[in-house]
Order: C-alpha cells, then structure tokens, then sequence
C-alpha cells in the first residue's frame, strides 16, 4: 500500500480591493452636469489564495478582517459598536467566501455605522485548511465624511452693486471644518454663471 500526502508550509495571501487605502469615503456625489460619483462605504471586500512556490496547496478555510476605529483605539464587534481592545481575539470578523470575499451588512453579520470626520483602519488575515494562519496584512485605512464644504464668493462682491463696468475674474474660497483629516482635503470647486432675465442659460466655458 502507497499512502502519498503533501506538505503545505505557506500561509495563505490576504488582498484587499475596497476600502483603497488612504482614500475619503462617505460623499454622495453630484447626478448633475458635471458628474460627481458618489462614495458610499457599504462593503469591505478583496481576494485570498493558498499559494507558495509551486506544489500544490491545502487552500483557505477562512478570511478574517479586523475594523479599527483609529480615533477611538477600539475595534468593530459584529453588532453593536467599536467596543472591543486591540488584545481581544473577537475583534477578528469572518468574512463571506475566501477567494473573492466580502463584508457587508447581514454576511453575517451588521456593518459598521461610520461616522464622519472619523478615521478607520482595516486588517486582515487567513487560515487554511489544515489549520495553519497568515500573519496579520498591512492595514487599509481611510477617512469617512458627509461633511458639506463652506464656498464663499469674494468676487464679484455679493454684497456690492448689482451693476459693474467690467469683471475678469471671479473668485472666492472653499473650506471644510469639523476634523483634523479635512486639512489640504478639497479636491475641487465649481461654479456656474447664469444669465437673467433668460433663465436656464448657463455659460459654457
């Protein structure tokens, strides 16, 4: 009688393909002219594969990911809040599939409720078949904000006459409050002229 078996000493791969690390979440876009897409943060997902150098492999049993509210120094427990330390093995969530996974609202179970201004981290990790873990992946992170921008018109003056010779240039500022993230974080602004009494014409740059 032949018994043949194989050894698997490599751990298994963790990648993550959303959250992108430090990226901004939590806008909801604009759907006029001038497109904005939204950026909701409802999934957290990636890929996970058993691989080495050559041979063939025992394969994932499980992904696990740890979420880490950066701010509050405690991690996401399934269901009621970011309440668990850094040293408590329940911080860990199995994840939905292993080559392609996910983490969503009710698989299994409740997604994090972000709150804006906030940063947030996110581990990940696997184990085989035979029981073997992967070491901790290099975190993701990213920032959560439904804040809305101030933008503030200099030029023209708003509160001037109505009537002007001429004008080259307008201009004002943008800014956002209520988090030490928002620092340098506004990427645009926008401004639309139109023409009175023709409403509903807008120039066209």
């Amino acid at each position: 009688t032949t018994i043949q078996y194989r050894i698997d000493k490599s751990p298994g791969v963790v990648t993550s393909t959303l959250p992108l690390n430090n990226e901004y979440y939590g806008g909801l876009g604009y759907s006029g002219e001038g497109l904005i897409a939204g950026k909701p943060r409802s999934v957290i997902s990636g890929n996970g594969l058993d691989e080495g150098g050559g041979g063939t492999y025992a394969g994932l049993a499980t992904v696990s990911i740890a979420i880490k509210d950066f701010d509050a120094g405690l991690f996401w427990d399934g269901s009621s809040g970011f309440t668990l330390s850094g040293s408590n093995a329940s911080r860990w969530r199995v994840v939905t599939s292993t080559a392609n996974w996910h983490y969503s609202s009710g698989s299994p179970e409740t997604f994090p409720t972000w709150v804006s201004g906030r940063k947030y981290q996110v581990f990940y990790k696997s184990t085989d078949v035979v029981n073997k873990p992967s070491s901790e992946s290099n975190l993701h992170e990213f920032i959560y904000d439904t804040s809305i921008p101030t933008v503030t018109l200099l030029s023209p003056d708003p509160t001037g006459s109505a009537y002007l010779k001429s004008l080259t240039i307008i201009s004002g500022t943008a800014v956002e409050t209520g988090s030490p993230y928002y620092s340098n974080y506004l990427s645009s602004a926008q401004i639309s002229i139109e023409e009175v009494p023709d409403s509903n014409k807008f120039w066209r740059a």
